[in-house]
């Protein structure tokens, strides 16, 4: 009995902890020719950028990387990134680094441009959505 329970133990831990990794999800453009993707720099020969968001940008099939951008906000502190609405514009908010936006030149490598106006919407919209618009817990009644 008690190795029917080990070995049903190690198949319970196999199923669940190797399972096929699908990566971080990957962002379709508005246009649809282009994806982001999100990652977190591992790589501690710099210390200045360890730990923090890098921003990738993918093919329409989100396979085939075309260019890097490396942030210099921490994954711990309060970060957005995505599409403007309509256009294949990358934004992207960091604390202590504020708004930054990317559109995709003819070689498709995001080129830093500067923020205007609607970015700035855009980057409240998407700290909204990604911050504040949760469901908050109900809080129980005391009697």
């Amino acid at each position: 009995m008690r190795n029917k329970f080990l070995l049903l133990m190690v198949v319970v831990i196999f199923v669940g902890c190797g399972g096929k990794d699908t990566g971080p999800k990957r962002l379709k453009s508005p246009k649809g020719k282009y994806r982001l993707g999100i990652s977190v720099n591992k790589d501690n020969s710099d210390m200045r950028t360890y730990l923090c968001i890098k921003i990738h940008l993918f093919d329409s099939l989100g396979k085939k990387e075309l260019s890097v951008v490396q942030t210099r906000t921490s994954e711990r502190l309060q970060w957005v990134a995505g599409w403007v609405e309509k256009k294949d514009i990358i934004v992207f908010y960091g604390v202590g680094e504020g708004t930054r936006a990317w559109e995709i030149n003819e070689e498709r490598k995001m080129q830093e441009i500067e923020s205007t106006k609607r970015f700035l919407e855009r980057v409240k919209q998407l700290k909204q959505d990604k911050y504040y618009d949760k469901v908050a817990p109900v809080p129980i009644s005391e009697k």
